[in-house]
C-alpha cells in the first residue's frame, strides 16, 4: 500500500516517475491524482457543526485569519 504524502513538496513528480516504472500511462496517473486530491480535501475538511456543512481546509483557514 502506498503511504499518502500529500503534504510532501513534489508527491506529485515522485508518483509520475513511480507510473511510468510500473509502465502506466499518464491518463491512469491523473486519474490518481484525482482521487488523490479528493482524499486530501475529505481528510482536510470538518463539518461545521452550526451548519453541517463541510468546510474545506483552505476555507477554514481564511475564517480564522479574519477573526
Amino acid at each position: 500500500k502506498m503511504a499518502l504524502s500529500i503534504n510532501v513538496p513534489g508527491w506529485r513528480a515522485w508518483l509520475a516517475f513511480r507510473y511510468m516504472n510500473r509502465g502506466l500511462t499518464r491518463a491512469d496517473y491523473l486519474k490518481d491524482c484525482r482521487e488523490l486530491d479528493k482524499l486530501a480535501a475529505l481528510a482536510m475538511a470538518k463539518v461545521c457543526p452550526t451548519c453541517g456543512k463541510v468546510v474545506t481546509g483552505a476555507e477554514r483557514q481564511r475564517r480564522w485569519r479574519r477573526k
